[in-house]
């Protein structure tokens, strides 16, 4: 809520509220910094966190997915037609997922859901490599192994079907958190927004412990790394493409895209170029140097444009993956999973409530799945104040204890092939 909705809602209960804070900030993982220099000195804003928006009236650049230009270690190499194949798979997928969902038919992972659509890139083959990490682990930093098809679709669907087809990359300068706060109305009451890289390092101490089911539920589901790598040149040596696309020949996302700023509509003459790294290579890319990271952008940026191009005159990234009060960049819905477990690690325990984009059902992963969240949870614990009977445990969100399986016991027998006792 706004701030003056803020002040109406507590002169109206007289409930206190107290916001406990890591950081000297309110936004967490929506965070912009100061980088590089404008002609005059001063420094750009620039998102190091949550980057697209739908709405607000945000300073923003409508991403087009086919406004691309293609490098491999040849140089500029149009391997368009590879993407738009490995892009058409993931729509089937999408769809076939839905139905997945609607009939109550076993989850699978995205790969295993690619290949049945007929996607099934060779690891040898560096353009369907590229196209497969651009389709899966650019989304959601998780490669298509590692991904639940069902879900990593619902939360597609509910994004862009709910709110729009656009993606609308944020380079507003007076930041993405410039949006409206959201505070929480709490008496005797606790609302938890710790991310889930922070719930599962156990760097938190909740006294008593956590239910089985709530430890169960923590540590079922994953937080990805999506690191991006702020580069300023002089000037551009660029074309004026959003995103320029590199397919290493040796290594599945090494240095794969590059987005330029510096384009009409946005942040033109400011010579920035933002790369990608998400996964493994994030993780790699965080724990070495500002300089070793540069370098080695430096020989993918020459292969692609050729050994004239200087070095950068600033480059900065977050490591989201050491950040105590993050441990990652945002959550994923592995397979293997299902509505109840994550339903589990929404609901709250006794008096503590839970709450950000890991706890979103349909838009976990995204800014506005943290939004809604905290709305739910405010709401649901604003009616808990005005209505103590509400407050008790037994009247809390949903928890599931125990998860059953989708094979009876009985069926693990010999004319399904199952000739030995496997039972310790």
């Amino acid at each position: 809520m706004g701030r003056q909705n803020l002040l109406a809602e507590r002169r109206k209960s007289q409930s206190y509220f107290i916001i406990v804070e890591y950081q000297d900030r309110i936004g967490g993982r929506l965070h912009n910094v100061k980088f590089g220099k404008k002609k005059d000195g001063s420094p750009y804003t620039v998102e190091a966190g949550a980057n697209w928006a739908k709405k607000y009236k945000l300073q923003a650049l409508a991403t087009d997915y086919d406004n691309k230009t293609t490098y491999d270690k040849t140089g500029k190499n149009d391997f368009s037609k590879i993407i738009a194949n490995a892009q058409a798979a993931m729509e089937k997928v999408v769809t076939h997922a839905g139905s997945l969902l609607k009939n109550n038919i076993q989850d699978k992972t995205v790969r295993a859901a690619l290949r049945f659509m007929g996607w099934n890139p060779a690891a040898n083959n560096a353009h369907a490599q590229f196209a497969d990490w651009f389709g899966s682990d650019f989304e959601s930093s998780f490669t298509p192994e590692e991904n639940s098809a069902v879900f990593s679709s619902v939360a597609d669907n509910a994004t862009f079907k709910h709110f729009s087809d656009d993606n609308l990359f944020v380079y507003d300068q007076r930041g993405y958190s410039k949006l409206p706060l959201l505070f929480f109305r709490v008496s005797l009451l606790t609302i938890a927004t710790f991310s889930l890289g922070v719930l599962q390092r156990d760097v938190v101490q909740f006294y008593p412990p956590f239910p089985s089911w709530k430890k169960s539920a923590i540590s079922s589901f994953e937080i990805g790394t999506y690191t991006k790598i702020f580069l300023q040149f002089d000037k551009a040596f660029w074309p004026n493409s959003q995103y320029l696309m590199y397919a290493d020949p040796h290594e599945r996302g090494y240095y794969p895209l590059f987005q330029p700023l510096d384009l009409p509509g946005a942040l033109q003459g400011s010579g920035i170029l933002v790369g990608t790294v998400v996964g493994k290579q994030a993780r790699r890319v965080e724990a070495q140097t500002n300089q070793e990271t540069q370098e080695e952008i430096m020989k993918v940026l020459r292969t692609m444009f050729g050994e004239s191009i200087p070095d950068p005159t600033d480059i900065w990234y977050p490591r989201w993956n050491q950040e105590p009060w993050a441990y990652g960049s945002y959550s994923n819905w592995p397979p293997s999973t299902s509505l109840q477990a994550h339903q589990n690690l929404r609901a709250n325990v006794g008096r503590l409530s839970f709450a950000g984009e890991a706890t979103s059902q349909e838009f976990y992963g995204y800014l506005h799945g943290a939004l809604f969240e905290g709305r739910a949870v405010g709401q649901m614990l604003a009616t808990c104040i005005n209505d103590p009977v509400q407050c008790t445990d037994k009247n809390g969100q949903p928890r599931y204890p125990v998860l059953t399986g989708v094979t009876p016991y009985d069926l693990y027998n010999e004319k399904n092939g199952w000739f030995v006792s496997t039972m310790a």
